[in-house]
């Protein structure tokens, strides 16, 4: 009796999906971002109000700022590559018919926004932070001082990103960070943001 039962749990594990857990041990690419709105100026003179559009070969990104009553309001919009087309054939977690994702994750290492001297923002000048990916909310001014942070993708942020590794496609994720930093009498002329992030895609060979 005891062999039946342990002949039908094997059998239900057997019949199970095959997860594996792929990350950048295995290839998948780190977010390593640096978003400038323009130090040298736009037009010559940073004026909040401006939008700036990157000149980096390496990363594209835009920024646009919005004068409010009590600061400036930047947000900074960025699509990165998590994985590219040749990845399925170069990731060995990814060539061996483990093409539906089960869950998306990300860590967030690292954030700070930085003035025209390289010297890190006071949190007293973020009046409010929304950062997202793919339209999903995953840091706030709350959470800011409490990195890293992990989280995982649902709904519309997911099913995208799960489409395009069943179908073998770029996996794109967009990264918009929203920021109003409060004036102060030493106006900088310009802001940076620096964040890091890790993906983990964890995939397996049945559609659950």
């Amino acid at each position: 009796m005891k062999h039946l039962a342990l002949t039908a749990l094997l059998a239900v594990a057997a019949c199970g999906p095959n997860e594996v857990r792929v990350s950048n041990a295995q290839g998948v690419h780190s977010i390593n971002s640096t978003l400038t709105a323009a130090f040298t100026g736009y037009r010559g003179i940073f004026a909040c109000g401006d939008t700036f559009t990157s000149t980096d070969e390496h990363q594209h990104y835009t920024v646009t700022t919005v004068q409010t009553e009590a600061g400036c309001d930047f947000t900074f919009e960025q699509s990165v590559e998590l994985l590219n087309a040749a990845d399925y054939g170069i990731i060995n977690e990814l060539k061996d018919g483990l093409h539906f994702v089960e869950r998306i994750e990300l860590d967030l290492t690292r954030m700070s926004f930085y003035d025209d001297q390289g010297e890190r923002l006071a949190l007293s000048r973020l009046a409010d932070l929304q950062f997202s990916v793919n339209g999903q909310a995953l840091l706030d001014l709350g959470g800011y001082g409490m990195l890293p942070r992990s989280n995982i993708f649902s709904g519309a942020a997911l099913d995208g990103m799960k489409r395009d590794v069943q179908q073998r496609m770029p996996c794109v994720a967009h990264l918009v960070t929203h920021v109003l930093l409060l004036d102060d009498e030493n106006r900088s002329t310009g802001v940076r943001l620096e964040y890091d992030a890790q993906p983990t895609f964890v995939v397996s060979d049945l559609e659950t």
